[in-house]
């Protein structure tokens, strides 16, 4: 696995820059730069890849279920808490369903 995979996947568990670096022994820095210039390059296949992990396993965690109505039978997303959808830490992103996420970014909408 290459290095910014391995970044990658660390970021996705939730490590901050800081611990990364003291696992593989590199840089805080350095850490940034490669994760920061591997979003910047990675607008093909290979980034949908790594969000459609980071999606799946917020689905997963949240049993596939809607963390608001509790809604188990429609289409689910994933939303980002903070609103800033460049912060794909799993701690930011829930589980929605459609209508909820819906009402969630239109609440003059609700049904």
């Amino acid at each position: 696995m290459e290095r910014k995979e391995q970044i990658f996947e660390l970021r996705i568990k939730g490590l901050s820059y800081q611990a990364i670096s003291q696992i593989l022994g590199i840089s805080r820095q350095r850490v940034h730069q490669i994760h920061s210039g591997y979003q910047k390059l990675c607008r093909s296949l290979a980034r949908d890849q790594w969000y459609k992990k980071i999606y799946d396993s917020v689905l997963a965690r949240d049993n596939n279920m809607c963390q608001k109505c509790h809604n188990t039978m429609s289409k689910m997303v994933v939303h980002h808490i903070d609103s800033d959808d460049t912060n794909n830490n799993p701690l930011n992103l829930i589980t929605l369903c459609r209508k909820c996420h819906q009402n969630l970014h239109n609440p003059a909408l609700k049904t």
